[in-house]
């Protein structure tokens, strides 16, 4: 008997859930790419929740009902409303950390006004 694992998940959801000419593109680009990469399982589902807002942000408790509105603000530089592209791209302080990382890589970087999914 085999045990549990990410792999066997996918496989079965990937079988069972939607045919491939039915995915939307945010579902083709997760699987394609999110999924499929090398990282660790826990790796991939943060950028997978990151892909669909569904990080627990302050703008998302607020929209749920868990958090007040003056609460939304982000705790790190208190200038805007705490979302997962804020969070993740624009705070100065997660800013701050991609450019001294990609500098460290030698690579010259602009970090994105949005996260999107483009669809081949």
């Amino acid at each position: 008997m085999e045990g549990f694992s990410v792999k066997s998940l996918y496989i079965f959801l990937d079988s069972v859930l939607l045919h491939h000419e039915q995915r939307s593109p945010i579902e083709y680009f997760g699987f394609k790419h999110i999924w499929k990469s090398g990282v660790r399982s826990m790796v991939s589902a943060i950028a997978w929740q990151l892909f669909l807002d569904r990080i627990p942000t302050r703008d998302n408790l607020r929209l749920r009902g868990v958090i007040r509105p003056e609460e939304e603000r982000c705790p790190v530089c208190t200038a805007e409303v705490e979302t997962s592209q804020h969070l993740f791209l624009h705070c100065r302080f997660a800013a701050g950390i991609w450019y001294k990382l990609t500098r460290w890589l030698g690579v010259v970087t602009i970090l994105p006004p949005i996260l999107c999914v483009v669809s081949e």
